[in-house]
Formats: C-alpha cells, sequence, structure tokens
C-alpha cells in the first residue's frame, strides 16, 4: 500500500483539530486556533509532515477560512459532510476517508 499523504481536520468555532498519520510527526494530533496566522501554521505543520490533501469537516460557516489558506498554499482540500465523518475514526481517517469518497461526488465545496 502506497503511504497517505493526508491530513484530516475537524474544524470549529475557536479551534481546529488537525491530524496526519502517525508516522508522519511524533504528536499527529494538534489544535489550531481560527486566526490566519494560526491557519497559516497548520499550514507549515502539513507541509513539514508531507502532507497533500486535507479532508476537513465542519458545520456551519467555519470552513470558509479553514479551507482557503491550504488551498492557497496548495493543498488539495476535500470539505466532507459531518454526519459522514463522525462514523470514521480519528487516526485512519486521513487514508479510509479519501479512499472511501464519502465526502460524496467530487468532494466539492457546498455554495
Amino acid at each position: 500500500m502506497s503511504p497517505v499523504h493526508a491530513a484530516a481536520v475537524d474544524i470549529g468555532a475557536t479551534l481546529n483539530v488537525a491530524a496526519v498519520g502517525p508516522d508522519r510527526d511524533p504528536e499527529p494530533v494538534r489544535g489550531f486556533a481560527t486566526f490566519t496566522a494560526d491557519l497559516h501554521r497548520m499550514a507549515d505543520w502539513f507541509e513539514r509532515c508531507g502532507v497533500r490533501t486535507a479532508a476537513m469537516e465542519s458545520t456551519g460557516a467555519y470552513w470558509i477560512p479553514a479551507c482557503e489558506v491550504p488551498e492557497q498554499r496548495g493543498f488539495a482540500v476535500v470539505l466532507v459532510n459531518a454526519c459522514d465523518a463522525k462514523h470514521v475514526p480519528l487516526r485512519p481517517l486521513c487514508g479510509r476517508l479519501l479512499r472511501s469518497r464519502i465526502a460524496g461526488g467530487d468532494g466539492a465545496r457546498p455554495t
């Protein structure tokens, strides 16, 4: 099996919780505040971990800046349905989410 270069992010109003594969970082789950500088710190961490794709789960409109910053930095961002994502354990979410395509279709964001 080829390595998964993905991260999973649970987007919140004041905190985003991001996870990468346990082989990517000694601390594979981290919290980031929601200010722009913090979103850039999250993207910096993704780069250091070799992430190419970020699967993000959100309710409400909090996903907008959390998705825009990584996209501007060149990451492929997939916004997933919160109802689907809650049935997938966090650690395996990185690979399973992308492989099973629970995002539905092309993973396009809602308008």
